[in-house]
């Protein structure tokens, strides 16, 4: 799979995700309302099924993340930290 492609499929899943974490916390959240608990299930509550979604999606994004090698420069090598200094330690 190119590079772009799992990019894209990395940001989906990390959307979905995110959107799925903060629904299942509102879904706590309301709970005791009218309006939550008409869309609770008793057995298997809803918040349950957007937190294992989030969790699912969010270990799609781990699979699916481009894995970009590391690029050393000089200027992030530590061994080159001190040969711009002006003045002497």
């Amino acid at each position: 799979m190119k590079t772009a492609n799992r990019d894209r499929w990395a940001s989906i899943f990390y959307w979905v995700g995110a959107v799925s974490t903060f629904a299942a916390i509102a879904l706590v959240l309301l709970g005791n309302t009218k309006w939550g608990a008409a869309v609770q299930h008793t057995k298997f509550p809803l918040a349950w099924k957007f937190a294992i979604v989030s969790v699912v999606a969010f270990l799609a994004r781990e699979i699916c993340r481009p894995e970009v090698p590391l690029r050393h420069t000089q200027d992030s090598d530590s061994r080159h930290a001190l040969d711009h200094t002006p003045y002497e330690i």
